[in-house]
């Protein structure tokens, strides 16, 4: 499943030229399934995808879930 599926002519049904993809919702950026990015401190991944999903997709199926990533600072030390 992709979101820029595109359907060639002469042929009957959409193909995906760019692999399995999804969308980053803030940014409009799409990403490839299976390899997480991280963008302005989240971390965003492609739902899990099945090929055999029945019917119209969903746009929970092709959006990007984004997590913010913790940070945490290094603790001050000082060498005696």
């Amino acid at each position: 499943m992709c979101v820029d599926a595109s359907k060639p002519s002469g042929e009957c049904c959409a193909t995906c030229p760019n692999g399995r993809n999804c969308r980053i919702p803030s940014t409009g950026e799409v990403i490839s399934a299976g390899l997480p990015v991280y963008r302005n401190g989240m971390r965003c991944e492609c739902p899990p995808q099945s090929h055999a999903l029945p019917g119209i997709q969903r746009p929970e199926h092709y959006t990007a879930v984004c997590k913010e990533v913790a940070t945490t600072t290094p603790p001050f030390t000082t060498i005696p």
